[in-house]
Parts: C-alpha cells; structure tokens; sequence
C-alpha cells in the first residue's frame, strides 16, 4: 500500500504543472472558440472540411463521451458525414492537456507521433466516409446523449453557446478560469484520478520485466490492446499516466499508442452515436478504417523506437519520480482540485437521491 501511494503520489507531482496549464489553455480555447465558429467551417462537404474537422477537434477540450452531444449538434447543423466522423476521432483522441501530459510522461518524440497520427487518421477516415458511405440512413438523435460514466454531461448547452458572448477582459478571464478549473475539471476529475490510481497500482505491482516475460511479438501485442480498447470508455488525458507506468514495464511504444488512439474514438456510446448519425455503411468505414490505420500508425511506431539508435528517439518522461521535489507545489493544487470536485460530485449525487 505504501509503495502504491508513493507512486501514485510521484505520478500526480510529474503531471500537475503541465495538467494545469493545460487546463488553463483549454479554458482559453473554449472562450475565444466556441462550437458555433467550428458548426461554420464544417457544413460544406468534401476533404475541405474534413481537414477541417480534423484541425479544429484536436485542441478542443472534449473528452470521449462530452464529444457525443457537441459531435452529433454539428451533424445537425450541417456539417458533412466525414467531418462529422474527423470531429469525432481528433476531439476525444488528443487535446491540449494530454498532448502537455504526454510531453512530460511518455516523451516529446511519442507526443509529437501521437498528434500527427491523430491527424491523419481523422482525415483518413473522415475522407473514406465521403466517399464511400453512400446515402446516410440516420435516424432521430435526440436519444444521443452521454451516459455519463466518463463526464458529468452538464456542460453541453454550455460548451456549444456560452462561449460565444464575450464581455471585458475581466469577464473573459472569469470565464477562462470557470471553464478551466470547474467545468472541464468537472468532467475530467473522476477518471482522471482513476488513471493516477492506475498507473501507481501498475508501477507498484507489476515487476520491470512484465511485457517481456510475456514475450510477445509487438504486432500481437498491439492486436491484444486494441481489442482491449475498441469498446472501452478512455480518456486521452486520463489514460495517459496508465500508458507511462506500461511503458515502464516494457509496454511496446507502437502498443502504447494503439491504446492511445482507438480508446478514446470508438468507444460503445461514440459507436452507437455515429451509427445514427452516418448509417451502418458509415460506422463500419469508421471503425474498419480507424482500427487499420491504428494498427499501420502503431507498427510504424514500434520500428521507429526499436530504430531508436538510427534515428535518435528514445522513450523520455517515464522516471516521473525525478520530478518529485520542485513540482510538489502543483501536485498539491491538482490533488487538492480533484478532492474537491469529487466530493462535490458526491454530495450532488446524494442530494439528488430520493429520501
């Protein structure tokens, strides 16, 4: 128990200054961004708004389950069958607080590999479905709606209009911190803090040597991860200090990002939404085409770090530990945030519940 604790702790030290500056600029996006802006640039079809699509949803701060309302409202208004579907795997599969945690946890060289393949492999898809999907025989979609197991659903109506009427600077800043570090905190705390308890529980159990005694091929490795990932609920930012802790167990990088990619997007909620949104033919591309392009991205990664002396990248950010002693500031900040927002959860929770 205390070894776990301790690398919970070590964990939460190294993530905490970047989380919450990340945090920070989420905030900022979501004030001088609001969805109306994107809906605009999304409602032509054809690759321009795929790329589109594409751009936009990677910095959004949209986790896997609070992009279901804010995908489906651009559906809505207008935006193309592979927009929609580019919008749906950029949002949830990378923003700008986990590309700052994966900066700091798992190295600049998988972080960078991690938004380029992000990229393309929106508008791949995204282009795939334009093209082939044919005639879109979605139905009514006022039924789509987060089941809230990932995030609390309450910030939609928010995240869609009231970023949209901007006051003085003051006011602006105000909302930059509202948003920052109570409603998208909100949404993120729960499993956010599941992926710390996580990533401690494997650093303190699991020996160094786990993946390799295991002695898979990494191809068969990153198979197994995305059959594990395909139905799963995973938050990018989440689900990162998970991923650190297995690579320090000797996870293979290109399995890493396989889990990295294909949770976050194809979750059972985002699947379900999308197969009334884009038709059957549309969700198949979409899960068909996502998993390929995962699996090509993943084995592309392994080489390129088994090729680490050739090209020289090499995996950084693991030892967390070594962050410990100037970061203990942030990590009592975020630790202190996240206690915060659970037990507000909590007493909402048992205030909602009847006598």
């Amino acid at each position: 128990m205390e070894i776990w604790i301790s690398e919970t702790w070590q964990m939460i030290n190294a993530s905490a200054p970047w989380l919450l500056i990340g945090f920070l600029f989420a905030g900022i996006l979501r004030v001088l961004v609001p969805v109306g802006i994107v809906k605009r640039h999304l409602q032509a079809p054809g690759f321009k708004s795929v790329l589109k699509s594409s751009i936009f949803g990677i910095p959004l701060p949209l986790c896997s389950c609070s992009v279901i309302p804010v995908g489906v409202s651009l559906r809505k208004h207008g935006a193309s069958r592979g927009s929609t579907a580019s919008f749906f795997i950029s949002t949830p599969e990378i923003g700008v607080d986990s590309f700052l945690l994966s900066y700091v946890l798992l190295g600049p060289p998988l972080a960078v590999i991690r938004v380029v393949a992000v990229f393309f492999s929106a508008i791949g898809v995204g282009a795939a479905i334009d093209r082939w999907a044919g005639e879109s025989d979605a139905g009514d979609v006022d039924s789509v709606v987060s089941d809230g197991r990932c995030c609390s659903g309450s910030e939609t109506e928010e995240s869609e209009n009231g970023c949209a009427e901007r006051g003085d600077i003051g006011a602006a800043a105000k909302k930059v911190i509202h948003f920052a570090y109570v409603e998208i905190f909100n949404d993120l705390a729960g499993v956010l803090t599941l992926g710390f308890i996580g990533a401690g529980l494997v650093a303190a159990v699991f020996p160094a040597n786990l993946f390799s005694e295991l002695n898979l091929h990494p191809i068969a490795m990153m198979a197994m991860v995305l059959v594990v990932a395909l139905p799963t609920y995973v938050c990018a930012t989440s689900s990162t200090p998970l991923v650190a802790a297995l690579l320090a167990k000797g996870l293979d990088p290109g399995a890493a990002l396989v889990f990295l990619l294909a949770g976050p997007a194809t979750n059972v909620a985002t699947v379900l939404a999308l197969r009334k949104e884009l038709g059957s033919r549309g969700v198949a591309i979409y899960v068909v085409g996502l998993m390929s392009i995962t699996l090509v991205v993943g084995v592309a990664t392994s080489y390129l770090f088994r090729s680490s002396e050739s090209f020289g990248f090499s995996l950084g950010g693991a030892d967390w530990a070594a962050h410990e002693s100037h970061n203990v500031v942030s990590g009592i900040i975020l630790t202190s945030l996240l206690a915060f927002s659970l037990i507000k959860r909590l007493f909402r929770s048992v205030s909602r519940s009847p006598a």
